[in-house]
């Protein structure tokens, strides 16, 4: 059994997805809302980490369910297509993916993304292989995810989360076996994605550009610190 699990986001974690998605939301928004292309995108971003839906209740919290439900309906069966068509993962996540692998760890699929899509766009790119599990919005939200993993793997020494978003890096829960390392995966903001410095302020332990730094990473010793509010280290 391996003692590190790592989990991942899918969208702007391992694949380069949330500029489309957060361009063909505000398009959605717009039409469904009449709020502005500008604002809509950065609502969609500022909420990212939940279903579409949730985040649409989210945003507008007085809304009429019909209108957020032709919203959801209309990205859904748009993303298909202007999303994911040409969907690619980030250059440097197959070498990522195989040096952890390597090392033994369990590599698992966390999103809001729907499970049976993901793993269209895993197989399609060869990466399959590198994971374990794939957990989609059917199976709970990502704190179930993390439940699920803890009794199917019998409690690792060490569960991390990669993700991008503030609710992926606010996974981190205290508590007895209940610890997560969280770490932010950091990008560029046309891409849709956030700073390191944003990620760390929302809670992010760690921080990366780059996921084949998570190799260089002592995950017992990260945790050890977290778990006092410590820092372990700055990864770049």
């Amino acid at each position: 059994m391996a003692k590190v699990a790592i989990m991942f986001d899918f969208d702007g974690t391992i694949f380069d997805t949330m500029g489309k998605h957060a361009d063909l939301a505000a398009k959605c928004i717009q039409k469904h809302f009449g709020m502005p292309l500008k604002e809509a995108r950065k609502q969609y971003l500022a909420t990212t980490g939940s279903p579409f839906p949730e985040q649409l209740k989210k945003i507008f919290s007085g809304s009429d369910s019909r209108t957020r439900n032709a919203c959801e309906a209309e990205y859904v069966k748009r993303k298909v297509s202007e999303v994911y068509g040409a969907a690619k993962p980030f250059k440097d996540v197959e070498p990522a993916l195989k040096a952890m692998k390597a090392k033994g760890f369990d590599l698992i699929i966390s999103s809001s993304t729907e499970a049976t899509l993901i793993r269209k766009q895993l197989e399609k790119h060869g990466l399959t292989k590198y994971f374990s599990d794939v957990f989609g919005p059917k199976k709970g939200s990502k704190a179930a995810h993390i439940g699920i993993i803890r009794v199917q793997r019998k409690n690792p020494k060490v569960i991390a989360f990669v993700g991008d978003s503030a609710s992926d890096v606010g996974l981190r829960r205290k508590g007895a076996g209940e610890e997560v390392l969280t770490i932010g995966r950091a990008g560029r903001q046309k891409q849709g994605m956030q700073k390191g410095v944003s990620l760390r302020k929302q809670g992010a332990t760690l921080t990366t550009v780059d996921l084949r730094h998570l190799t260089d990473i002592d995950f017992e010793r990260a945790l050890a610190k977290a778990s006092k509010g410590k820092r372990y280290r700055r990864v770049r």
